[in-house]
């Protein structure tokens, strides 16, 4: 069994299911929303019941039309794009298996892992060059990373260093992203950092591994040890002495 990967509580999953026929085991390239007995399905986790469109799914007009739930449409080969609806892939179960069939034809079903390290891929309810807003029910936490993973600023990540509701603070974009063209995925980050300011408190933690990720300036002031002048080219604001140099 094919085997996928979406964030925890990702939107809008479209998949290539391969369809055979019943008979002989060839690629079946005619299926269509009137075809006998057609029905897209998924079942979360191996105890759960089986979901089903009820043979009410619709033909998409063309492999490039945006996200249409229970829609499919024939790309070649007997590979169809299947498009899931968001309940598929909420937190709760650790995979969903996706398929479509009709009478005389079955779709070969895939393994779709829904991993809660990723908490979201999508486009962003807003950004600016420090700030990356998530949508309502995406929760952010500092030590969390974003990561471009399509359209403008592809490539760059960054860590959380702030979070106010759904608003994530961190350093500037090299290329700032946009709403309307950047996805970003939002991966969880280690345990040790979870809901905490890395500004502030995470650098208390023993054999913390520095990463050029945490601001230009840090405060002393309850934060870091009197002793402490600067870590990692990083400068502390503050009363302190020279200190020997860290080693690994």
């Amino acid at each position: 069994m094919r085997e996928f990967r979406v964030a925890m509580n990702q939107q809008d999953v479209s998949l290539p299911i391969r369809v055979l026929d019943d008979s002989d085991g060839t690629p079946y390239t005619s299926m269509n929303a009137a075809t006998s007995g057609q029905e897209i399905w998924y079942q979360r986790g191996l105890l759960a019941a089986a979901v089903a469109d009820g043979g009410s799914a619709d033909d998409l007009s063309a492999i490039t039309d945006a996200h249409d739930d229970w829609n499919f449409l024939h790309s070649r080969e007997g590979v169809y794009r299947v498009d899931f609806p968001d309940a598929a892939f909420l937190e709760g179960e650790g995979y969903a298996i996706c398929s479509i069939n009709a009478t005389g034809y079955t779709g070969l079903p895939v393994k779709v892992i829904i991993d809660p390290s990723l908490k979201y891929q999508g486009l962003p309810s807003s950004a600016t060059d420090t700030t990356t807003t998530f949508p309502a029910g995406q929760a952010p936490y500092v030590g969390d990373e974003i990561l471009v993973t399509q359209g403008t600023g592809l490539g760059q990540i960054r860590m959380i260093t702030a979070v106010s509701g759904q608003v994530a603070t961190h350093l500037a974009w090299d290329v700032n992203i946009s709403a309307s063209t950047s996805t970003v995925l939002l991966i969880a980050g280690p345990s040790q950092y979870a809901n905490l300011d890395v500004a502030a408190s995470v650098l208390q933690a023993q054999n913390v591994i520095i990463q050029n990720r945490l601001p230009t300036a840090l405060t002393a002031a309850g934060n870091i040890k009197a002793d402490v002048k600067a870590m990692n080219a990083v400068t502390v604001i503050g009363t302190g002495i020279e200190a020997d140099k860290w080693r690994a």
